[in-house]
């Protein structure tokens, strides 16, 4: 049983931070800046995972709560674009475009697995 839970939410939430942080590094963000991505990743992903799978949501109401994921991280890094040394210069377009890419990753990695990780 444990074993499960360790791939549901070590799996995810090493293929988000990868992804996200990779994204936000290819799109020059650094420092404190980058740092804040992954500790907002660490946050909010195993809080969406467990809520997707406690409630049973499948595709596509899993999107409801990823929707609520987004306006999260993009206020947070909004808000944090508001001190210096942070640069996220469009916060929520940022969080739209690296949660739409991880969520997508993680659809095409379960059926790349038939749902096996």
């Amino acid at each position: 049983m444990a074993d499960f839970y360790l791939k549901m939410f070590g799996i995810s939430l090493l293929l988000t931070l990868f992804i996200e942080i990779g994204l936000a590094y290819s799109l020059r963000i650094r420092g404190k800046s980058l740092l804040i991505v992954a500790l907002v990743n660490i946050l909010t992903n195993p809080a969406i995972v467990f809520l997707t799978w406690f409630f049973g949501m499948g595709f596509p109401l899993e999107i409801l709560p990823e929707i609520c994921v987004m306006a999260i991280e993009g206020l947070i890094y909004f808000l944090f674009n508001k001190r210096e040394g942070y640069e996220i210069k469009r916060p929520f377009i940022y969080s739209a475009v690296f949660n739409t890419i991880s969520y997508g990753a993680g659809i095409v990695l379960q059926l790349l697995t038939g749902g096996n990780l």
